[in-house]
């Protein structure tokens, strides 16, 4: 907004009309990708990608994000004002014999690679598991297959059996995704579909829809149903959560955003009252107002500054 006002200077901007219009940040919410149970009970590992976006208009300055650009710039030992919070409906399923399948892309192998520390510990206790399948998206083998250790180690190991990797920057002239792969391998996702499988997704709202586009066909394909009951039996299968979308975004949470805005109001209401010189004295009145508006600018603050740990 400042950088706009200096380009702009014919343009005047009056600070209680930004604030009647202006949102508050929101929290950033991040999957925690690590498991107590190998990693310990106090560890608690984050995921996080840094892309620069070009600013449109301005040669040579870069987007980094607020959240992301933040993390990248702690060190060991900096202290971090977070919130935990739990994730409803996306979680290991509680019966490991049913088979699993994932499906992410990019930093999206987040919530995944907690589910499958999970699975190694359980093996590792004896408790006997199910067919696992991964369906991974990134851009490129040599650009960001975060992970790729683990995830051979977790196939070397027994928790993972199928790993089927998407690269839409490897070929150029052509795009691979994650919902290509999945319709290619219909024929092992009708099988583990049909023993039980629980699904879990994890990314964009795009690549959601997209995934889910290529279940819905892969189930009347190989299940040989019309498109509508195709629909209808992926509708059941997130009726009784064996498909779990995790999605990137807020969940929870929203009480701050809500309060900081209830604050802005109140704080204008005050100054409007002062500003018309009703029964309060107008000094009263504009002490209230600041006093609102402070609490609403720190209830932002708090929405700017703590991340979100969950799953």
């Amino acid at each position: 907004m400042l950088r706009l006002l200096d380009d702009f200077p014919s343009c005047s901007l009056n600070i209680f009309e930004f604030l009647r219009v202006a949102q508050p940040l929101r929290p950033h919410y991040y999957s925690t990708s690590s498991s107590p149970r190998i990693h310990g009970d106090s560890v608690a590992h984050l995921t996080v990608g840094l892309e620069a976006v070009p600013v449109p208009g301005t040669p040579g300055r870069d987007f980094r994000g607020m959240s992301s650009r933040y993390l990248h710039t702690l060190r060991e030992g900096d202290r971090v004002h977070v919130f935990h919070d739990s994730a409803d409906g996306f979680h290991l399923q509680d019966d490991a014999t049913n088979p699993m399948i994932v499906v992410c892309a990019g930093t999206g192998f987040a919530p995944m690679r907690a589910f499958l520390a999970e699975r190694l510990a359980m093996k590792c206790a004896g408790v006997p598991l199910a067919e696992a399948a991964l369906f991974n998206g990134i851009r490129s083998t040599s650009l960001d297959y975060i992970y790729r250790d683990e995830i051979e180690r977790f196939a070397a190991d027994g928790v993972l059996d199928h790993v089927h990797i998407a690269a839409s920057r490897e070929r150029p002239g052509r795009r691979d995704y994650v919902q290509d792969r999945i319709r290619e391998q219909g024929a092992l996702i009708w099988r583990l579909l049909a023993a039980g499988s629980h699904v879990y997704v994890c990314g964009s709202q795009p690549m959601r829809a997209a995934v889910r586009a290529a279940f819905a066909d892969v189930v009347a394909d190989h299940g040989s149903l019309p498109r509508e009951h195709a629909e209808a039996y992926l509708q059941e299968m997130e009726t009784t959560a064996r498909y779990r979308p995790d999605l990137w975004g807020r969940t929870r949470g929203d009480h701050i955003d809500v309060l900081a805005l209830l604050l802005t109001l109140a704080a204008l209401v005050m100054f409007a009252f002062a500003a018309s010189d009703r029964e309060l004295s107008r000094f009263n009145e504009i002490a209230l107002g600041l006093v609102l508006l402070t609490a609403a600018l720190i209830c932002q603050f708090t929405s700017i500054t703590n991340t979100h740990f969950g799953r």
